[in-house]
């Protein structure tokens, strides 16, 4: 058999475009964000740069100063002792002007160096909080939807570099601004065909640099899914996690292939644009060179034709490389800014993603100090999806209500929407119809704060802090004061205590082998450490939900820790969906799903009595276990 992994195709709806004006909002938005984040800084460096960009011309205008003066000095010099001291004196003059300079330039420099060394230090670290701080608002919903993870890679990719550069581009351009106007007013004086000269020379740079970072995007666009494959089968292969079980298929070489056909085919459309811009970029930059050249030939003509002083030559020439350049540099940041613009546009998208979950402005109190009352009231459920009507429903019309330090077991066969079910009542996604009471008041007029801190829900999916074990554990509640006693009577009620005492750090053992010192817990350990995490949580919240908290748990194990969930929810209500029907014998009522509708619900006997689903999938997995302990005694 071939193994076979489908590749995400380019397609010409991913490439975006943007337009010159809304470049300038989100190189506008950049800069003002940062200059939020670190206002002095950010003065400091535009002080420093525009005193570097004022200083050559300066330099410039006092050094042809005193060369027309040495000039004119040494065409008059006669043969006495004063002109010839005058010459001296100017000469001495220039030769001081430039060592002060030279000196005053490199000095500047290196002050420029440190204000930008500490404006790049100083952004990295705030604009990296906050955007962690942004991204950690964003609904949970949004991260199970294709498009948006497809956004978030395109948008970090780079990490917040783009508005990093942005911002800096910005700040660069209003430096070169100055530069421009007060080049282009000494080229202009000079000679007035010179500044046209010079705007025109550098307008072909500006159109390839536009249109490469038009196309590049376009790539990064549209390869936005493949580069997500890439980087999730690159995973298998040097992620911890998943490299034991590619080894063991043997499957290394076949996911080699199929990341490397990834990355060559994006290789060979970013090598195709490169070298078309290469094309571009030579002849650009011999019209940029053919127009500076014309406006030498003119500077040349005033000087033979007696109108232009050596001095001055010298300051035109200057001048006018100053200008095409500056203007040259100014415009290929313009056009680089809309390549960065483009990569801004889908951070600050990704920023401004609006909430999944909207809270009311008025929310109603509840008072989740004593358990609360939970009623599903004809709630049916659907993912969000670019097409509703045509996406099918999780489950349908469900109707039941779960009392004040209720147990309840949810079971059903794989899809029933069991898990679903547990991510509308946490209010990760709202119910397409109906409501959901809580006390009586619909979930959506209860502020989502107050409802999540009642709440501890363990997950099938659930991953464990990088921290000591008992920080792992205290995250459970971690905003309230740290309590070591409830951590070890955590861990004693989920049967984790019983292997932390063995390691070596007991309850200052560094979990994940990653870090020094540290240990790799086996999947029931985890799973052990996990629940002791939900049930610390019970210090503040009131409603247990476990999602298979016992998967990786050996049977005999799996009674004790139900034993004690049932002293440790007292007064609490317990909603447990798991497939190991023996744990649910023991609650108080057990709900039963089966193709999107609640089929059956009531007791353990009562439901065995009915003759019902729930007991022929309880006699079909008793059978299993029975027959596995025959063969067991065979072996």
């Amino acid at each position: 058999m071939v193994l076979s992994v489908p590749i995400p195709m380019k397609t010409k709806s991913g490439k975006e475009k943007i337009s010159l004006l809304n470049t300038a909002k989100v190189s506008l938005r950049s800069f003002v964000l940062t200059f939020k984040l670190v206002p002095k800084a950010t003065l400091g460096l535009i002080f420093v740069m525009l005193v570097l960009q004022f200083t050559p011309f300066l330099q410039n205008g006092i050094f042809s100063i005193i060369l027309n003066d040495l000039t004119e000095s040494i065409t008059r010099r006669g043969s006495t002792t004063t002109e010839t001291t005058v010459v001296l004196g100017t000469l001495l003059m220039l030769i001081l002007f430039y060592v002060g300079t030279m000196t005053f330039s490199s000095i500047f420099e290196e002050i420029k160096k440190f204000v930008e060394r500490r404006w790049d230090l100083l952004i990295d670290h705030k604009l990296g909080n906050y955007s962690t701080r942004k991204r950690s608002q964003i609904d949970v919903a949004k991260y199970e939807d294709s498009d948006f993870q497809n956004l978030m890679h395109r948008a970090f990719e780079h990490s917040t570099w783009p508005i990093y550069s942005l911002a800096k581009g910005q700040i660069q351009n209003i430096v070169s601004l100055f530069g421009v106007i007060t080049a282009g007013l000494i080229v202009y004086n000079i000679n007035s065909s010179l500044f046209y000269i010079s705007l025109i020379a550098s307008i072909p740079s500006f159109i390839v640099e536009l249109k490469y970072g038009s196309t590049m995007w376009g790539i990064w666009t549209e390869n936005s899914s493949r580069q997500r494959l890439y980087y999730a089968l690159r995973q298998h292969i040097h992620g911890r996690k998943d490299v034991v079980q590619t080894k063991m298929l043997q499957a290394s070489n076949k996911i080699l292939q199929i990341t490397e056909n990834i990355m060559f085919n994006f290789m060979k459309d970013q090598l195709s644009a490169d070298k078309s811009k290469l094309y571009l970029g030579i002849l650009a930059n011999i019209l940029m060179s053919l127009g500076i050249g014309y406006g030498f030939y003119l500077i040349v003509q005033d000087v033979i034709g007696g109108t232009m002083q050596v001095g001055t030559l010298v300051f035109a020439v200057t001048s006018l490389q100053s200008l095409v350049f500056t203007i040259n540099i100014t415009l290929r940041d313009v056009a680089e800014q809309y390549k960065r613009a483009l990569q801004a546009k889908d951070i600050f998208q990704v920023f401004d993603t609006p909430p999944y979950i909207v809270e009311t402005k008025n929310p109603t109190f509840v008072d989740f100090k004593t358990t609360p009352s939970i009623e599903f009231k004809n709630v049916s459920f659907k993912y969000p999806s670019k097409n509703p009507e045509g996406s099918p429903w999780v489950f349908k019309d469900l109707n039941f209500t779960i009392s004040p330090g209720e147990k309840i077991g949810l079971v059903g066969q794989n899809g029933a929407g069991k898990s679903t079910l547990i991510k509308v009542l946490m209010r990760v996604y709202d119910p397409t119809e109906g409501q959901i009471l809580i006390n009586g008041v619909d979930l959506k007029d209860i502020k989502l704060d107050d409802w999540t801190s009642t709440l501890s829900v363990l997950l099938q999916q659930y991953s464990l802090h990088e921290f000591s074990v008992e920080e792992a554990i205290a995250m459970g509640a971690p905003n309230t004061e740290f309590d070591a006693e409830l951590v070890k009577h955590a861990s004693e009620m989920s049967g984790a205590d019983e292997f932390i005492q063995e390691y070596p750090k007991k309850y200052k053992q560094q979990v994940s082998r990653e870090f020094d010192d540290g240990i790799e817990p086996s999947q029931g350990q985890l799973q052990k450490i996990a629940l002791a995490r939900s049930l610390y949580r019970l210090k503040i919240g009131q409603i247990l939900v476990l999602d298979e908290p016992t998967a990786a748990i050996d049977p005999i194990a799996e009674q004790e820790i139900f034993d004690q969930m049932e002293k440790a929810t007292a007064g609490k209500t317990l909603i447990l969906i798991t497939h190991r029907f023996n744990s649910v014998k023991n609650v108080d009522r057990i709900l039963v799903l089966d193709g999107q509708h609640l089929v059956e619900q009531g007791s353990h006997a009562e439901l065995m009595k009915k003759k019902g689903l729930y007991s022929q999938m309880f006699e079909s997995q008793a059978k299993g276990f029975i027959e596995g302990s025959d063969s067991d005694k065979k072996l």
